[in-house]
Formats: structure tokens, sequence, C-alpha cells
């Protein structure tokens, strides 16, 4: 996810099911808990774009709209 300092934090721990992953979810006080969360079911704005690589509902913007994710590996790698 895009660096924030406040709120949920989120880190992907692993690809469990066809349209879901399984993440790690902690907040400023460093409570954890592993979740299994919904891939974003949000489009890319070009046909043949990679898919959002976040969880359903995320906060900020869709990886495919972050110039830094680009730089990055794959989600799927």
């Amino acid at each position: 996810m895009p660096p924030h300092s406040t709120g949920e934090h989120h880190g992907l721990l692993a690809e469990t099911e066809p349209y879901a992953a399984l993440w790690l979810r902690w907040d400023e006080g460093g409570a954890a808990e592993a979740v299994t969360l919904p891939d974003c079911p949000v489009p890319p704005l070009e046909a043949d774009a990679d898919a959002c690589c976040l969880f359903s509902g995320h906060p900020e913007r869709h990886t495919w709209d972050v110039p830094a994710y680009s730089e990055e590996i794959s989600c799927t790698s």
C-alpha cells in the first residue's frame, strides 16, 4: 500500500484464493491480525493494464494509479 503514517496498515502475506488474499493488518498500537480480504474489484483505466493489487475497499489510490508501483515487481509474481 502507499506509505502513510496513521490509521490501519496492511501488508500482503499470500494469495490464498482466486479473488482474495491473506493480509496482515495492524494499527499504531501494534495490535496485528491476519485477515483474508477480497481483491479490489475496480478495473484499471486501460484495458491491457494490470488490475489493482490491493484489497476491496482499500483507502487511497489503486496500484495502477500510483507511479511508484509501476516500477516495482508485479503483485502476481
